[in-house]
């Protein structure tokens, strides 16, 4: 069985995404919340762990699916300060877990959310 912190962490550091260059340290926060959705304070203390050793993607993994103010709050953090919050839940770990034991690099699907991003975000 492969680990979290063997597919998470490090991400490729030569992976670029238009002007976001995926850091060798990147911000990876783990919300273990049942009953309570993802929201706008979550997205908020992420965004404050985004200092400058830190790079400016976070991701921020979770059992569901984050709420409406989650989603708004993370295209306002982008359009003020152009740092990037990914929402991935356990079934993207899943997914990313799979694509590691198939011997090929997860953090090719980091990239595809960025982009999904960047998407909905225009």
């Amino acid at each position: 069985m492969i680990g979290a912190s063997e597919f998470l962490l490090p991400l490729r550091a030569d992976v670029r995404i238009s002007s976001i260059s995926l850091a060798t340290r990147n911000l990876v926060e783990f919300k273990n919340y049942d009953k309570q959705s993802i929201g706008k304070e979550e997205v908020d203390q992420a965004r404050n762990y985004l200092k400058r050793p830190m790079g400016r993607l976070a991701i921020i993994c979770c059992n569901k699916r984050p709420d409406h103010s989650a989603y708004l709050r993370r295209n306002g953090v982008y359009s003020d300060d152009e740092k990037i919050i990914l929402f991935i839940t356990t079934a993207n770990l899943i997914e990313m877990i799979d694509i590691k034991e198939r011997g090929d690099d997860p953090s090719g699907f980091i990239v595809d959310c960025v982009d999904q991003f960047f998407i909905q975000h225009e």
